[in-house]
């Protein structure tokens, strides 16, 4: 068994690392049976209804750092396997999308952005 690393890239926000107790201070989270999950983030990540916009995870699955991304943007790669992407243009409405989901769940906002993280798993 071998490790995987895989490329992120997305339109969105990254959040800061945060320590363990250092938990985001959630609105809306519909309740969830804290055994299945380590956190609402986590949560958040498997469970979100919302289509247009998502929280994922970059960094490895040990240690999650949390960001929230426009779907159709969110592109994983493996190693080994390259995905061309065809098109970076920002659509006019997707700042105040994920502007409205942070709201929504009380997440800080900042301008989104492209991004490109890894994730080690």
């Amino acid at each position: 068994m071998g490790v995987s690393t895989d490329g992120k890239l997305f339109y969105g926000i990254c959040f800061e690392e945060r320590e363990e107790e250092e938990e985001f201070e959630l609105k809306n989270v519909p309740e969830y049976d804290e055994e299945d999950y380590s956190g609402p983030m986590q949560f958040l990540e498997n469970e979100c209804e919302d289509k247009e916009v998502i929280i994922s995870s970059h960094c490895s699955y040990d240690y999650p750092m949390y960001y929230v991304a426009i779907t159709s943007t969110n592109y994983t790669a493996s190693r080994g396997c390259p995905k061309e992407i065809k098109d970076f243009a920002v659509q006019d409405d997707w700042d105040q999308k994920i502007k409205d989901f942070c709201k929504k769940y009380n997440l800080p906002y900042k301008q989104p952005t492209w991004n490109l993280a890894s994730m080690l798993g």
